[in-house]
């Protein structure tokens, strides 16, 4: 969810001519030249603690049981009234104790809901984050996920409002202040409340929250703090100013939504405040101001002025299952039996792979193996007909030697029988004749024609 910071105004009562006029939510200079700052919500001189509560708190308080982080700081000049809007007394207390009743109220209401909720308070003084609640020496760490986070901090559980005020109690004794030309009784650190809400729903999900309460030192003027206690409310005052001059740096580049690096890191205090100055939250800023003083009004209305451009990006945090024990075991073991079953899928695939590849070479062995029967088939075939070609030609060359030599024998036999007539014809007293030799000779081809027949 997008939405901005909420900028809200504190007037501070006072007897002494003001120089700012107060008109619904428009504040505006009585002297020329006259200018005018409008803002969410202005509580003139005359709003009493109950307006706070009726206006911040109840809201608040709704975000963080919906899931949401939530801020709520006080920022202006020393004197303007901030601890006295975040504190209160015993009176009238102010918006800390205020949320904690009506959170206490809310929760008591819900008796479906498991709901824990734990403290933290501490405060940054010169630069050191010092724990109010224990003897601890916290650190700012980075989490994975960017989120910063105090680590090593004490921490305590809380099942009345009567309880966290009795904390709040003994973390204010341990809270630095003195006194300077300016405030009888000046905060000389950044406190900072936090408030860690755990709820467990009937159908075992989970939501979570933080809602910071932070009570800001005052801005201030060197010579307010010139030649006090040794120089060591100068100082402080000195590391003050430099931690309000970098949340107004992040402020400045966040409201312009600037792509340069946000300056975080060069203050505790931005540094804790990274979530709810510029991400996963619902952040509301008060600015407390003296009606009395025009320069320091106008500085922190021209500041409160930019905070009002800053968007946030809260989110319900996310809702988990709670799972058991033996749930998580299952669970666990049904990963692994996943794991295990991609392996065996991946092994199978690879064997698939084999197979396949070896199938195709076999297909292709036997393809091979076929085409050599063929060929070995059509190798005998093409013998056996050269080797009955080659019986045929000699057949041919044989019967061929036989005709030659029937030729052969035949001439002699012709020439002999010729020969053997012409003696003869010779030796008789009679002429030859052409006839008679002419039929000699058919009965003798006669008789050879079947001679030859009876061969063949």
């Amino acid at each position: 969810m997008s939405e901005n910071v909420q900028v809200v105004v504190r007037v501070r009562p006072t007897n002494k001519k003001t120089c700012f006029q107060v008109q619904s939510q428009t504040i505006k200079t009585l002297e020329p030249p006259v200018k005018s700052f409008n803002f969410d919500h202005i509580f003139d001189e005359s709003s009493s603690q109950t307006d706070l509560q009726a206006e911040l708190c109840s809201k608040y308080v709704l975000n963080a049981l919906e899931g949401y982080n939530a801020c709520i700081f006080a920022y202006g000049q020393t004197g303007s009234g901030k601890t006295y809007t975040m504190r209160g007394g015993t009176a009238n207390p102010g918006i800390i104790p205020l949320i904690c009743e009506e959170l206490f109220e809310a929760l008591e209401l819900d008796n479906t809901t498991v709901s824990t909720v734990t403290i933290t308070y501490f405060e940054i003084y010169n630069e050191k984050l010092i724990d109010l609640l224990g003897d601890t020496s916290p650190r700012v760490r980075e989490a994975n996920d960017k989120k910063t986070f105090v680590q090593d901090i004490t921490t305590f559980r809380v099942n009345r409002v009567e309880e966290v005020l009795e904390y709040l109690s003994v973390g204010d004794v341990k809270r630095s202040v003195a006194t300077t030309r300016m405030n009888m009784e000046s905060s000389r650190s950044h406190a900072i409340f936090t408030l860690s809400i755990k709820q467990k729903e009937p159908d075992g999900s989970i939501r979570e929250s933080d809602l910071k309460l932070v009570d800001l030192a005052g801005s201030e003027r060197a010579n307010a703090t010139l030649g006090i206690d040794n120089g060591r409310r100068m100082k402080e005052g000195s590391n003050i100013n430099k931690s309000l001059s970098t949340l107004g740096r992040c402020i400045s580049q966040l409201a312009k939504n600037s792509k340069l690096l946000i300056p975080y890191r060069d203050s505790l205090l931005t540094w804790v405040l990274k979530e709810n100055l510029g991400g996963n939250s619902k952040t509301c800023m008060i600015a407390c101001i003296s009606p009395t003083d025009l320069e320091e009004t106008l500085s922190t209305l021209r500041y409160a002025t930019t905070a009002k451009d800053i968007k946030l990006s809260a989110i319900m945090n996310e809702i988990v299952p709670n799972v058991n024990e033996d749930m998580k075991a299952a669970i666990e073991a049904a990963a692994k039996s996943r794991k295990e079953l991609e392996l065996l899928r991946a092994e199978m695939s690879l064997l698939q792979s084999e197979h396949n590849t070896k199938s195709e070479q076999w297909k292709t062995h036997e393809k091979l193996l076929e085409g050599f029967k063929h060929v070995t088939k059509l190798n005998d075939f093409l013998e056996n007909q050269l080797k009955h070609e080659i019986s045929k030609s000699r057949d041919l060359q044989r019967e061929n030697k036989i005709s030659r030599l029937d030729k052969n024998n035949t001439q002699d036999a012709l020439l002999r029988i010729v020969g053997a007539l012409f003696v003869e014809h010779t030796r008789s007293p009679k002429s030859v004749t052409i006839d008679n030799l002419v039929s000699d000779l058919d009965d003798f081809i006669i008789q050879l024609d079947n001679d030859i027949s009876s061969i063949v």
